[in-house]
């Protein structure tokens, strides 16, 4: 049960909007990285809008994507998940780089430093919409946009607006909301931000997370920047698996934590500013941006139940020049760069516990100990045709991407002092100090048709990629000595159709796509 708490003034809004003629003109900034009208593009992107959030008062963002055709999110305990879209549910050391994860078009994490439950890092609660690009988006978005992006749009709250909200639920479960901005005439501050309080349905398992967003606008005629500033903090206490067969059936087994040391804490910071030139026929647009995470938990998963902490901080500039020859050729020009510096640690606090095998194994002390520098370089292209009422869309994408690993502990399987493990050796393997370098190019080709006034088919073909995560590369395991990996690719055909008939939205796509590596 949740009861949501706002005022008349605002509910009075909200009501308006569903009494509007059901024509309205559907925008979207992650399929082209600005503002155009989703109908006509030649790929299927889905958003739910802030009057659907506003309904949903989702506690997870498995609430919010479940409302996509063809995402798919398994919710864990307090804030994980595991994801997939278009794809099986996406597990293991490098599964999460298959969808990239953004918010406001800045991706969560840095290419190459993934994590599976890295959706909490962005503002779903308070979002303006949530936008879902289904199948490959590397061409303007890179490496780890194979399965598709998810973008999380937060509001702009530089204008008059104001608001003020509760949820409250079951089981110790709340969450305070406040939104308000000031409209300075060319320029504007807001604010942004939500705090959740959830105790749980099991024993000593808990929800402390805190959001925030900040934003400032200042324009001219020609000119325009917005800068925001985003922040998260998580500390939850996650409660493991339950097993036995319908044990879920007893109330006093179902509400028990088996796991009660286990616990996450994390926190997330990024400072962006969208600065845009506009001419009559170009519009330059550049976005630096700084990004910093960092993460403790505890692996109550593992034998040994070992403790991990990472972090990652870096900079990074995206970059986009789009001249308009004509009403029916635009070209698209850009660079994205990136510098990211990454450490790895996890130790085993006590000696293992379990089977003679586990034990002589998995030993006491520390398991990995790293650092990764990484540097990105991206140049992209498309153009945009438009010849009567067929569209074309031309683009390609060029990337490369650095590692440069530095081991601060013996390489090899052998335990922290460099003895030896016995039964066949130690779990753990811990490659040389040592670099690596990946490049990758994805085209993309598609094509739209106007049948009638809102209706479309269309077609693409593309190509998805995503380089080895630094987990995948330096976190070996047993006799692995070097991990000689390639990066995933999926080359992706798809048609359908799509379009408005009365109040009725629909998409219908048929796509086949081909993963190696």
């Amino acid at each position: 049960m949740r009861l949501f708490i706002v005022p008349a003034a605002l509910l009075t809004s909200t009501l308006s909007v569903g009494s509007e003629k059901n024509d309205i003109e559907r925008i979207t900034t992650t399929a082209s990285r600005a503002e155009v009208s989703a109908e006509p593009l030649p790929l299927v992107i889905s958003s739910i809008t802030k009057e659907q959030l506003d309904l949903i008062a989702p506690t997870h963002i498995e609430q919010v994507l479940k409302q996509i055709a063809g995402a798919n999110i398994q919710h864990g305990n307090g804030q994980e998940y595991l994801p997939a879209l278009r794809s099986p549910v996406l597990s293991g050391a490098g599964a999460c780089g298959g969808i990239l994860t953004a918010e406001d078009g800045i991706p969560l994490r840095a290419a190459g430093f993934c994590n599976i439950n890295e959706l909490f890092e962005a503002h779903t609660e308070m979002a303006e919409r949530v936008e879902v690009l289904k199948g490959p988006g590397s061409v303007l978005y890179g490496s780890n946009a194979v399965h598709g992006v998810i973008n999380v749009i937060t509001p702009d709250t530089t204008y008059d607006e104001h608001l003020l909200g509760v949820d409250l639920g079951s089981y110790g479960y709340s969450r305070l909301k406040l939104r308000s901005g000031t409209d300075l005439g060319n320029q504007g501050i807001g604010i942004n931000a939500s705090v959740t309080r959830d105790t749980g349905y099991r024993d000593d398992e808990s929800v402390d997370q805190e959001k925030l967003n900040l934003r400032h606008r200042y324009e001219s005629d020609d000119f325009l920047v917005n800068t925001g500033l985003s922040y998260t903090h998580l500390d939850q206490k996650t409660a493991g698996f339950i097993e036995g067969f319908e044990s879920y059936k007893d109330d006093e087994i179902a509400q028990k934590n088996f796991d009660p040391d286990a616990f996450r804490k994390a926190r997330s910071f990024r400072l962006w500013s969208k600065v845009q030139w506009q001419t009559a026929q170009d519009v330059v647009t550049i976005t630096p941006y700084v990004r910093s995470q960092s993460m403790t938990f505890f692996k109550h998963f593992l034998p040994g139940t070992p403790l991990e902490e990472n972090s990652q901080n870096g900079v990074g500039v995206q970059s986009l020049w789009r001249h308009t020859y004509s009403e029916k050729l635009t070209l698209n020009l850009g660079l994205d760069s990136e510098y990211t510096r990454a450490d790895f640690l996890q130790y085993q606090a006590e000696p293992t516990q379990g089977s003679a095998f586990l034990v002589a194994t998995v030993p006491q002390g520390k398991h990995y100990d790293y650092d990764v520098t990484s540097t990105l370089l991206a140049p992209f292209v498309s153009l945009d045709w438009q010849w009567q009422k067929l569209s074309v869309n031309l683009g390609a994408r060029f990337e490369q991407l650095n590692y440069d690993y530095t081991n601060n502990l013996l390489a090899g399987r052998t335990k922290e002092d460099g003895s030896e493990c016995t039964m066949g050796g130690c779990r753990y393997s811990r490659p040389p100090s040592g670099e690596n370098k990946f490049t990758n190019t994805s085209p993309k080709l598609g094509l739209s048709y106007q049948l009638s006034n809102n209706n479309y088919i269309y077609a693409n073909a593309s190509r998805g990629y995503r380089a080895p995560q630094a987990a995948e590369l330096y976190q070996l395991q047993r006799e692995q000595q070097v991990a000689s990996l390639a990066s995933v690719t999926a080359d992706n055909v798809e048609m359908g159709f799509k379009g408005q008939y009365q109040q009725l939205h629909y998409v219908f796509s048929a796509y086949a796509m081909n993963k190696q590596n």
